[in-house]
């Protein structure tokens, strides 16, 4: 199987469709995120993945399980181009959500962990 032609992700609920030749294999999804899409509730801190500033969510379906699965990732670490036909939440994706009363099943599970449920973290370390 080649490689696709054009890079193709959700992100927020909106497809985004970019030519595989105008992506830069180095750029972050971190970078991506705040210098192109201009999305800066994501974070980025140490630049190592250990801090967690910089985590998004990305879900997509699995059709093995028929099921959507979720995985948080650090968005610093992760080459754009790997996100290929991944679905990638934000701090304003979540917020969107919110608005709409549709619960993001990721947030809503890391809120449950929360036990002082004064800060949100996706990441527990």
């Amino acid at each position: 199987m080649g490689e696709p032609h054009v890079l193709v992700f959700a992100l927020n609920g909106k497809v985004t469709s970019i030519p595989a030749g105008d992506v830069d294999p180095t750029l972050t999804l971190n970078a991506y995120l705040r210098d192109v899409a201009r999305l800066t509730g994501t974070k980025l801190s140490c630049g190592e993945g250990g801090c967690g500033a910089c985590a998004v969510t990305l879900s997509r379906w699995d059709s093995d399980q028929k099921k959507e699965i979720f995985r948080s990732v650090n968005s610093c670490l992760a080459p754009l181009v790997s996100c290929h036909g991944w679905s990638i939440t934000t701090t304003e994706g979540l917020r969107r959500r919110d608005l709409k009363s549709k619960k993001d099943p990721a947030s809503e599970a890391s809120l449950k962990e929360k036990s002082d449920g004064r800060d949100f973290h996706p990441i527990h370390t």
